[in-house]
């Protein structure tokens, strides 16, 4: 037999006000008394708003989650993006005189990308590793530093690099073993 609207409406209301007490820290007795029911009742207004709270807690979490994966996905798009804009041939125009003459000449060199967006590229990934509770991998052969070419590394070592088994040492700049718990890789 279907609840009437009516009735609908004043179960509703009714779990509102269960629900104001619970959260002030009443008894289900308390709640019973005041709310002109019996305890069975509360207890089971009690089941059916933990599980709306439940679901509705796991909705929020999972919303939020997924924002915060897609603000991720884009920090380390921009990374990658600068990382492959840092690489290329640099020039600077330098004045010099030269038999009292003030003359420009045009300086011009080859540049290895920036490690540094690398950096922001692992943050990303251990980021979005403990969003989603996924466990780094142990590995570590990988080396870099500010004059490391990137088109001398291997194939393993990109590799390595896009799955984040190292973090770059603000320090030194240098490649280290990615922590992993209480666990180190293995140099």
């Amino acid at each position: 037999m279907p609840v009437k609207r009516a009735k609908k409406h004043e179960i509703l209301q009714r779990r509102s006000s269960v629900a104001e007490l619970y959260l002030k820290g009443w008894t289900q007795v308390d709640i019973a008394r005041h709310v002109g029911v019996r305890q069975p009742t509360i207890s089971s207004d009690l089941a059916t708003l933990h599980r709306q709270w439940r679901e509705s807690s796991l909705r929020d979490f999972d919303a939020i989650r997924e924002a915060q994966l897609q603000k991720l996905d884009h920090l380390e798009r921009e990374a990658w993006a600068a990382y492959d804009r840092s690489a290329g041939t640099r020039q600077r125009k330098r004045f010099v005189v030269r038999d009292g003459v003030k003359i420009s000449e045009l300086e011009q060199w080859e540049d290895s990308a920036d490690p540094r967006f690398l950096k922001i590229v692992q943050d990303c990934i251990v980021k979005r590793c403990e969003l989603l509770d996924i466990k780094a991998p142990l590995r570590m052969n990988l080396r870099l530093s500010r004059d490391t070419n990137v088109n001398e590394l291997s194939d393993a070592d990109l590799d390595a690099i896009i799955r984040g088994d190292f973090i770059v040492d603000e320090m030194t700049n240098a490649a280290v073993p990615l922590l992993c718990g209480s666990r180190q890789a293995n140099l």
